[in-house]
């Protein structure tokens, strides 16, 4: 599956001493099908729970990672959609347990998803910065697919080196704003298994938080043009009959007048 990054929208700040909520408007409505990914970031620590919800009051789903204990104190959260519905204009994140602090907000939309596809885990890291390939990681997640679509975020709490994505696996940079202080990649595991967020930083002086997210590309259920995958058919049946026979009450009756039962 060919995995896409389709837009970026502008990140949204909202800043005030009483607002505990942020919402983020894509250039473009989101396609159906797509699915969407993010972080929000709330800059308090007291926060219990977070949720997002687009303009259709559809919600995403949205889990608190951890907290950088290392040095801002701030809370981290990573929220996702797949298979989009309802061509949403903006997403709208909702934090509890707080209302003095700020909020900050990302999003990506992404195409080349299953309609069946899911999240399939979380994981998170708060380190000091380390200049070695591939030396900065997240805890690991567990693809269950093989090509499943692993996506990871990175934010420099304290400091100013730089963050670069990872070789191992090899993650593609899509977001690097504030010179590699704020950034995100993605990557896709050939082979279904534990995987980690990668990445190094540009110093040893900072502090940083790490995020990962895995979407699996769960097939959908069910027979498939009429007839159950595996299924081993007679070539009798497999000739298009339904073209002159009939259905009736679950049996067929053919242009002969004989009955025969309905085999799925």
């Amino acid at each position: 599956m060919a995995f896409a990054k389709v837009q970026t929208p502008p990140d949204i700040v909202i800043s005030s001493g009483t607002g505990n909520t942020a919402t983020i408007s894509p250039v473009n409505p989101v396609t159906t099908g797509n699915t969407i990914v993010g972080y929000c970031i709330l800059q308090n620590n007291a926060a219990t729970g977070l949720t997002v919800v687009d303009n259709n009051a559809v919600p995403a789903n949205a889990v608190l990672l951890g907290i950088d204990t290392l040095s801002s104190q701030e809370r981290y959260c990573i929220f996702w959609k797949t298979n989009v519905t309802g061509s949403p204009t903006s997403y709208t994140a909702t934090a509890s347990g707080f209302t003095a602090g700020t909020l900050l907000m990302w999003m990506e939309e992404y195409s080349g998803f299953t309609s069946g596809a899911v999240g399939n885990g979380t994981g998170f890291a708060n380190l000091n910065s380390t200049t070695g390939a591939n030396s900065m990681v997240t805890s690991s997640v567990t693809t269950t697919s093989n090509g499943d679509f692993v996506w990871s975020c990175g934010h420099v709490t304290l400091g100013t080196d730089a963050l670069t994505a990872g070789t191992v696996p090899a993650f593609t940079l899509e977001q690097n704003r504030s010179a590699g202080l704020l950034v995100t990649a993605w990557t896709t595991q050939a082979t279904a298994g534990p995987i980690r967020g990668t990445w190094q930083a540009a110093g040893t002086s900072s502090i940083a938080v790490l995020g990962v997210l895995a979407v699996t590309q769960t097939a959908t259920s069910g027979p498939t043009g009429g007839m159950l995958l595996g299924a081993r058919v007679p070539w009798s049946l497999a000739v298009p009959w339904y073209a002159t026979d009939r259905i009736i009450r679950n049996r067929v009756i053919n242009r002969r007048g004989l009955f025969k039962p309905l085999k799925w």
